[in-house]
């Protein structure tokens, strides 16, 4: 996997295949958007309105990156986290 050329705005540690810092990957905006990107229109219980979502779909990400395990948490900034099967993406 190529190095990011930007300011790192990802970090994927685990076991996946495709790493190019050590066991992480690191991932800049560039590297992200060369993704299939998504648009979804909703409702949310903190938003006024229909509001649209555009980005990635994380299935889209870890097939990109070659998970071996079979769960998947992720940690916001923030600290908070969840946790799901690879199965449901």
């Amino acid at each position: 996997m190529i190095e990011p050329g930007a300011e790192v705005i990802l970090e994927v540690e685990g076991t996946i295949r495709d790493t190019n810092a050590g066991d992480r990957s690191l991932l800049d905006r560039a590297m992200l958007d060369q993704l299939s990107q998504r648009e979804l229109r909703t409702s949310t219980v903190v938003t006024d309105g229909i509001n649209k979502f555009e980005g990635f779909l994380l299935r889209d990400l870890l097939e990109a990156l070659g998970p071996e395990g079979d769960k998947v948490v992720a940690t916001a900034l923030n600290d908070y986290f969840g946790k799901m099967g690879t199965d449901v993406l």
